[in-house]
């Protein structure tokens, strides 16, 4: 607070080379970067701060403004201000901004995988929130406090939790954008640590060709009477997870027009990088003579349900690769990091990398297969997997080495193994 008296003092800090300097504190042409004090504000009073710039109008305008941050009218402005803004946000519902937020991703595009994650976040909070004898009920309501014990209350691996973080965080500052919150309080909080576990996982040869062996015990409730187009269906789309590295999402998004002279190019959806990757000619044939069903979109895209979503199709997909591994014999798998976990469809992709280092292939060749952004992405993930591909870049690193160190200089003394 301020009291009648205040007022404030603009002065320049003369560089040493200054050819003003001998002019004074308060020579205001002085290119020279300028300094302010506030008097009669308690205890802000008398403690020079910079204005962060030469100019001295501009200096004294920063001055005005931090003298009218202890204005008793300003203040009480502001409070009103403040007051009537929160008053507005309380007619938009939480479960209202997280429709939205999801109807926002599917206009963008974005990943099915990413729009899973939302729904989870969404499921989370939710069911949080209900738990609640204070329950928020509106986004402005979502305070820092309150997102602490959130996250405090989740039980999820270190990934999950700092990848539902990432995704809260992207909600709030939708709502930010959307103007339903003045600023994004999750910023407020610390991030979560990001665990170093690797969880990649991958199908070996004998487990892979088990799959390939239970796509002939499959069924299917709505193609019964054509079981056998269904089931090829079925083995193609299997294949082309494994030797063309995709997505699930990506790979129900196929086009016939994506290969090319025994080349699969596509776009990512998740990062809209293009990758691109040599597959066999029996995953081209099988695809070029891909019979359609009743409830196919089409030839244009031929593993595309009519009549439903891309998530609802994904969910379908998902479903009928989880009656997959069960024909298989497939129940867990084991993480590269020990873990046990269930089988699922990214494992035809880590196979596929994996495949390719262990055969020679490049790191820089597996990253542009995969459709990373960098070959950084390809061997944090992969390496574990390629004992020789790890000791070749141990023995290509010290070659390199080698030739950066300088050369000795004079008589080399060696040194006695045997000593």
């Amino acid at each position: 607070m301020r009291d009648s008296k205040a007022s404030f003092s603009v002065r320049v800090r003369h560089s040493k080379d200054c050819p003003d300097k001998a002019k004074g504190p308060f020579w205001q042409d002085c290119q020279c970067w300028k300094t302010y004090v506030l008097y009669g504000v308690g205890k802000a009073a008398g403690k020079w701060e910079s204005a962060g710039t030469r100019s001295w109008a501009t200096a004294v305008r920063i001055a005005k403004e931090a003298l009218e941050d202890y204005d008793p009218k300003v203040i009480r402005i502001r409070e009103l201000e403040k007051a009537a803004e929160a008053k507005e946000l309380k007619t938009v519902l939480i479960s209202d901004a997280i429709k939205a937020y999801i109807e926002d991703g599917r206009t963008r595009r974005l990943a099915e995988g990413t729009l899973r994650s939302i729904r989870q976040m969404d499921n989370r909070l939710t069911s949080w929130i209900n738990q609640q004898k204070d329950k928020p009920t509106y986004v402005h309501e979502l305070t820092a406090d309150r997102l602490g014990a959130w996250r405090n209350s989740w039980k999820l691996s270190a990934n999950t939790a700092q990848l539902s973080w990432i995704v809260a965080k992207g909600f709030l500052s939708f709502c930010v954008s959307r103007e339903w919150i003045p600023s994004n309080p999750a910023t407020k909080l610390k991030p979560l640590a990001k665990s170093k576990v690797n969880n990649t996982a991958i199908f070996s040869d004998d487990q892979y060709q088990s799959i390939l062996g239970a796509v002939e015990l499959c069924t299917n409730q709505f193609h019964t009477a054509n079981l056998k187009n269904w089931r090829h269906r079925l083995l193609a789309f299997v294949e082309l997870l494994r030797w063309g590295g995709c997505d699930l999402s990506d790979a129900i998004q196929f086009r016939p027009e994506q290969i090319r002279d025994g080349v699969f190019r596509y776009q990512r959806q998740k990062t809209k990088v293009l990758a691109t990757i040599p597959i066999p000619e029996h995953l081209v044939v099988l695809l070029r003579n891909l019979p359609l069903l009743s409830d196919s979109v089409g030839s244009q895209m031929p593993f595309r349900t009519a009549g439903i979503s891309l998530e609802s199709d994904v969910r379908k997909w998902e479903s009928n690769l989880s009656q997959l591994f069960k024909k298989a014999g497939i129940e867990t798998i084991i993480t590269v990091s020990g873990a046990t976990k269930g089988p699922h469809a990214k494992m035809f992709r880590h196979t596929c990398a994996v495949s390719h280092l262990v055969h020679g292939s490049s790191l820089m060749a597996v990253s542009k297969y995969l459709g990373h952004r960098n070959p950084q992405i390809t061997a944090a993930v992969y390496l574990p997997f390629v004992a020789e591909l790890e000791n070749a870049i141990i023995a290509e690193g010290r070659k390199s080495m080698a030739a950066a160190l300088p050369k000795p200089k004079g008589k080399v003394i060696r040194m006695n193994k045997t000593a």
